[in-house]
């Protein structure tokens, strides 16, 4: 007979693999430091974290910017590709694994954070390899 504590241990050991199972694959974490949203999801042997930035807290630019990190390369300088579901392909240059909002053109910033925003998914390519991405429910990201 088990005793009363083994059986709460096994049962909340049983509760959190059922909402383990239930848990989408990857989606966005969010949080907050010094003044910056900071989200990030991990999926696919990549990550992707967003630093938003909307109120310029330090100084009179935004810092918006996407970091992209494939297995350990989290330094990647060069081409980076991110398509999404609906066919918008978004071609930017990285610098360090930084996509910073103010080295890439308004039209592309914004069309990079509509697709983050409203798709569960893309395919990211950097150094001659690519990942799916499962990002989960989009969100209403903060950056502009």
């Amino acid at each position: 007979m088990l005793s009363v504590w083994k059986r709460c241990s096994a049962l909340g050991l049983t509760t959190w693999l059922g909402l383990l199972g239930a848990a989408p694959a990857s989606a966005w974490q969010h949080d907050f430091k010094r003044g910056v949203d900071l989200y990030r999801v991990a999926s696919g042997g990549a990550v992707l974290s967003l630093a938003c930035d909307p109120n310029k807290v330090y100084g009179d630019q935004s810092e918006s910017a996407l970091m992209v990190q494939l297995g350990a390369d989290d330094d990647f300088s060069g081409p980076v590709r991110i398509a999404f579901p609906d066919e918008t392909v978004i071609d930017v240059q990285a610098e360090r694994g930084r996509v910073a909002n103010r080295v890439v053109v308004a039209e592309t910033w914004g069309a990079l954070l509509d697709g983050l925003r409203g798709h569960d998914m893309l395919e990211l390519t950097m150094n001659g390899s690519s990942r799916r991405i499962e990002t989960g429910e989009g969100q209403n990201f903060t950056c502009n």
